[in-house]
C-alpha cells in the first residue's frame, strides 16, 4: 500500500482542540449496517473531518465513522445483545 502525500493536520498545526470517544455500547434491538448508533449534539464537539476507525464487535469488527453533522454510524450490523468496543478514536474539533 502506498502512503497518500496529503499530510493530516495535527491539533498543534491547527491551534483547537481534540476530541476523543471511546467506551462500549450495546445493542438493545437489532441494529442495522450503517446505522446511526448515537449524536454528537454540542456543534463544537464535532470533527472538523470525518474521522473513521476500526472497532470490536460480539461478531468481529467494524468501521466506525463520526461524520462532521455529528452522527456517529456503525459498518456492521448487530443483534439484540451484541456489543461494540472503541478503544479510541480522536479527532480534530471545528
Amino acid at each position: 500500500m502506498g502512503h497518500g502525500t496529503k499530510q493530516s493536520a495535527s491539533r498543534l498545526d491547527r491551534g483547537g482542540d481534540a476530541g476523543r470517544l471511546r467506551g462500549t455500547l450495546t445493542a438493545s434491538g437489532s441494529v442495522a449496517a450503517g446505522a446511526v448508533v448515537g449524536t454528537i449534539a454540542d456543534v463544537t464537539h464535532r470533527p472538523a473531518t470525518t474521522a473513521i476507525s476500526i472497532c470490536r464487535t460480539s461478531g468481529s469488527g467494524a468501521q466506525i465513522t463520526i461524520n462532521t453533522d455529528g452522527t456517529i454510524t456503525l459498518g456492521a450490523a448487530l443483534s439484540a445483545g451484541q456489543s461494540v468496543w472503541l478503544d479510541g478514536l480522536t479527532w480534530d474539533m471545528t
